[in-house]
């Protein structure tokens, strides 16, 4: 990732977490998606919240 990019994703990152309405392993499952080499399915980051708050319809 560029810069601004890698900026943009740790800014939204660091805020999430600050939030606290976002679970420690929902934002590192986050972090390794997003910083992957291709894009997540939606499918996946849908199901990387519902196993984090244990809410199937997160």
């Amino acid at each position: 990732m560029s810069g601004i990019e890698t900026d943009v994703l740790e800014t939204f990152l660091m805020r999430i977490a600050a939030s606290e309405e976002v679970s420690d392993s929902v934002v590192e499952g986050l972090r390794e998606r997003l910083t992957a080499s291709r894009i997540p399915k939606p499918e996946e980051l849908a199901e990387l919240f519902a196993n984090g708050s244990g809410d199937a319809l997160a």
